[in-house]
């Protein structure tokens, strides 16, 4: 299930603004929420942990669930290459991001929320579904009444 909390405490834990609004407050709130935030990290972390907390940062920044990010890992690890570079282009061939990233949307919520409400068109025919993947020559509108 995707998170639905508050996206301010997630950027203040992960240290990516996931939000415009969470960019001004953390400019000024520099350190993880909660009560031992600001007093810093305790020790040195293992791999395993560097390696989880990188995992939860690309999860939450594109709002996946767990099951959405391991079939995007298999399918990625399915392809002969760089595992790494194909989970990217995967997440970033998604109809959210590509509406995100084109500047249609503020964030990827509002995005999200845009193609779930049925604002986006894709080759002439709506489509509601945020993690559709787009193809090279797809054409995407947006209805002008918004």
């Amino acid at each position: 299930m995707n998170y639905t909390g508050p996206k301010v405490k997630i950027s203040r834990k992960i240290g990516i603004n996931i939000t415009p609004k969470a960019g001004k407050i953390t400019s000024h709130k520099a350190y993880p929420p909660g009560q031992f935030g600001a007093k810093g990290k305790r020790s040195k972390q293992s791999d395993y942990g560097r390696q989880l907390i990188e995992k939860q940062r690309l999860r939450l920044q594109y709002n996946l669930s767990e099951k959405q990010m391991r079939n995007y890992y298999e399918k990625a690890a399915k392809m002969t290459g760089n595992t790494e570079e194909f989970i990217l282009q995967l997440l970033e061939t998604r109809l959210d991001s590509i509406l995100f990233r084109s500047g249609i949307a503020r964030s990827l919520y509002q995005a999200k929320q845009l193609i779930s409400h049925g604002h986006v068109t894709i080759n002439g025919k709506k489509v509601d579904i945020s993690s559709y993947q787009l193809k090279v020559n797809d054409v995407i509108a947006v209805k002008k009444k918004l």
